[in-house]
């Protein structure tokens, strides 16, 4: 349990150990594709590499075109493995360029324990983490003012370009 305002942890055990991180990766996955879209929040036309991943979903088609911002409420809302690959292709070129980006911004972080290896956070011997990391990792996502607008919603809609739709989301 930490102080997210001032890293003070309160209370640990086991917040050492290495652990697989699951979809709880797509805090860093979201956060690195805020970030970009505070730049440039590029349309990504949506390819069927970037969809062909199982788990779940905010169900993205090939030919849909949509926002790196709207990929990132796909991904923290829904849990969507469509939406971390497609910001990952769509920002670094592949899923494993991403994370080298994911692992170059860990270290940044001071997360020392941490190693990705896919942007959804899908099982891999290589990808994981601790539960002192992940702490760090959220108190910095939620310093993000998009990310926390984002997180702390219940339902939310998403604005695709193409098809010219809006979906709604729930939290989960």
């Amino acid at each position: 349990l930490m102080n997210a305002d001032n890293g003070d942890i309160l209370y640990a055990k086991g917040e050492n150990e290495k652990r697989p991180m699951a979809s709880t990766t797509k805090i860093m996955t979201a956060l690195i594709t805020l970030e970009t879209a505070a730049i440039d929040n590029k349309i990504v036309t949506i390819t069927d590499s970037m969809v062909r991943v199982e788990g779940s979903s905010m169900g993205l088609l090939p030919g849909n075109k949509l926002s790196l911002k709207s990929l990132a409420e796909g991904m923290l809302l829904v849990s969507g493995n469509d939406a971390a690959n497609s910001a990952a292709i769509a920002i670094s070129g592949s899923t494993q360029a991403f994370a080298d980006l994911m692992n170059k911004r860990a270290k940044e972080l001071g997360l020392t324990s941490t190693h990705f290896v896919t942007p959804s956070g899908l099982d891999d011997e290589e990808h994981y983490t601790t539960a002192r990391d992940m702490a760090v990792l959220a108190a910095a996502a939620m310093k993000n003012p998009d990310f926390a607008d984002i997180a702390c919603q219940k339902n939310m809609a998403v604005q695709f370009i193409s098809p010219d739709q809006t979906r709604r989301f729930t939290n989960h």
